[in-house]
């Protein structure tokens, strides 16, 4: 998939939920099982970390509309794997998966995992396995 709005040279994102946001959250998964996640947040950590052009950015999950993620292409980073992605803001903005020239720039961070609670009980799943996340209802 060739995207481009925002040129990051190198964007690398860690999905995180602000402490207190509990959005909910609908993921799916590299299978494309789609559940819908309550209270959603992300291994205890409170922002999206995004690396670009080098430089390491945090996204609060209240921010984010929606990521995709893919194994498509991948890179370690401070001993952190990241996996291709691209990112939707509430505002608008988008972090593309590859700029004008189709050369990947923007990563996510899969080391962490998604927890929350789903239909039927707690709910837990290593960002590595998700394909999209999409919020569903922000904090009221």
């Amino acid at each position: 998939m060739k995207l481009s709005h925002f040129y990051c040279c190198a964007v690398a994102v860690t999905l995180a939920a602000l402490i207190g946001c509990n959005p909910v959250v609908e993921v799916t998964d590299n299978a494309g099982v789609v559940t819908l996640v309550k209270n959603a947040s992300l291994s205890g950590v409170n922002s999206l970390t995004v690396l670009c052009g080098g430089s390491v950015k945090n996204i609060p999950l209240e921010n984010i509309s929606e990521i995709a993620i893919s194994a498509e292409d991948s890179k370690t980073v401070g001993g952190k794997l990241f996996f291709l992605a691209t990112i939707s803001l509430q505002d608008g903005n988008r972090f593309e998966s590859h700029d004008k020239n189709n050369n990947a720039v923007t990563f996510v961070a899969v080391t962490d995992a998604i927890a929350g609670t789903a239909h039927n009980g707690g709910f837990t799943i290593g960002l590595a396995d998700v394909a999209k996340v999409k919020v569903i209802k922000q904090k009221t």
